[in-house]
């Protein structure tokens, strides 16, 4: 497979906290420390599609939806011949 053909897939996910806490210094003291520890991450994953893997998947959930609207289709036109027919012989 010629590498112009490879697709790729890719994600970003962030995430941050802050921690606030207090703390004593020793047992025979009566004064506090107070500290705030903050965290900030970040993540980046890029994915190759070498063998066709995420394209064929894509591929297959359009397929998918063209079979789900064709069914909704296709009973819609049931209902109407249904509907159709009834009133014709109702009237014949």
């Amino acid at each position: 497979m010629p590498a112009r053909d490879a697709q790729s897939n890719a994600t970003v996910a962030g995430n941050a906290s802050i921690i606030r806490s207090s703390s004593q210094v020793s047992s025979n003291s009566s004064s506090t420390q107070v500290g705030s520890v903050g965290t900030l991450g970040l993540s980046f994953n890029w994915e190759l599609d070498l063998y066709g893997r995420i394209r064929a998947g894509r591929e297959a959930a359009q397929w998918r939806l063209d079979a789900r609207s064709a069914d909704a289709q296709s009973t819609q036109v049931a209902l109407v011949a249904q509907v159709v027919a009834r009133h014709w012989y109702a009237a014949v």
